[in-house]
């Protein structure tokens, strides 16, 4: 190893020199495939497919489809499947507090879920990634400037780690982030500032990813309003049913397939199957397009917004008696972190008391 001015702490040097990213081991990244991810696909007679892990590692990815289409039980389901059982790390970037239940189910699933700031942006990447630890960033309690910003410096330091295992090490260092609602990152319209940093951080993600390491996956159900560059540089598309003609002509763009063809395959796709495409479009003996489709598991357990019909109101109103005090708790947490609107009042100025009558 060349000598260099040591770029960090010693404890931080040890520490990166004790992770390798391609001991089995730890992270299951060799090409053996005898590893296979099971569990998650199926075909449409029920019958499981177990496919190598080696195919979902170390690349971008872009999940895609419309609403009602399973998309977040498929992420879900990735997560549970194809990064926990081999130890892959990964932060996600929820937006919509789908994921603090599988922080509360493994306990080596980091969760931040304070209200964000730049600040915290570094310490918590850098212990995602130095310390090998899946990572649940909550942003529903910030707004959109927060988010942007926060988005930005996480992601930029840890590409920052990365570049500094490479240069010096010889090795990368593996992580994957989930972005969901994407298109809020990765706009397909020109963008000002920072909101433009992010999203060629994004791309660089995409197109570099995998030989420095940190790599990406782009979740959205907003198609069209997806950066097409951003989602071309992917190297895995996962792509659900989706019914919109722009959404088709974007697969079929992304796919090289003409408007016939994606319309047969929409067609034929039912919700809670997936079309995986990762850059070859294999064709039959009849020359039609022959893309893999598979049925995927769905995790109840994850569902943090089940739908209340009409049964289930006993067993819900018998929960909100038993926790009634933890939600009231709760409740005025919440309530102290707000601006109530409409009675903030000037400093140093006493309020006015309402007219005698």
């Amino acid at each position: 190893m060349p000598k260099i001015q040591n770029p960090m702490g010693s404890q931080e040097i040890e520490l990166l020199l004790e992770l390798d990213p391609t001991n089995p081991d730890v992270l299951a990244l060799q090409e053996d495939t005898t590893r296979y991810v099971s569990g998650m696909f199926f075909n449409r007679s029920g019958r499981e497919i177990r496919l190598p892990f080696r195919k979902f590692t170390g690349k971008s990815y872009t999940v895609l489809g419309m609403s009602g289409s399973g998309k977040s039980s498929f992420v879900r389901s990735f997560i549970y499947y194809c990064l926990l059982p081999f130890k892959y790390p990964f932060t996600i970037f929820d937006v919509e507090g789908e994921y603090y239940q599988l922080a509360k189910r493994f306990p080596q699933i980091q969760l931040w879920d304070q209200r964000l700031h730049a600040s915290d942006a570094q310490q918590l990447a850098k212990t995602a990634i130095l310390g090998n630890r899946p990572t649940i960033i909550d942003f529903t309690n910030s707004d959109d400037d927060e988010y942007t910003e926060f988005a930005f410096e996480y992601l930029e330091n840890l590409w920052s780690y990365a570049t500094i295992m490479r240069r010096y090490y010889g090795s990368n260092l593996p992580h994957l982030c989930v972005i969901e609602e994407a298109q809020e990152l990765a706009k397909q319209y020109p963008l000002p500032g920072l909101e433009k940093r992010v999203k060629e951080m994004i791309k660089k993600y995409a197109r570099r990813g995998r030989k420095f390491g940190p790599t990406i996956m782009l979740v959205s159900q907003r198609i069209p309003d997806m950066d097409y560059s951003a989602v071309s540089q992917t190297q895995t598309k996962f792509l659900l049913k989706t019914d919109g003609d722009v959404d088709r002509k974007r697969y079929g763009g992304w796919m090289g397939v003409g408007e016939k063809t994606i319309n047969r395959i929409m067609n034929y796709m039912r919700p809670g199957e997936v079309l995986i495409y990762d850059g070859k479009v294999a064709r039959d003996e009849y020359g039609e397009v022959d893309i893999p489709i598979y049925p995927f598991a769905y995790l109840d357990w994850a569902d943090v917004s089940p739908s209340v019909v009409p049964s289930d109101i006993d067993r819900l109103a018998e929960m909100v008696k038993k926790r009634g005090g933890e939600i009231g708790q709760a409740f005025s947490r919440e309530k102290r972190t707000q601006i109530p609107i409409g009675i903030q009042q000037p400093q140093n100025k006493k309020p006015s008391l309402p007219p005698q009558v």
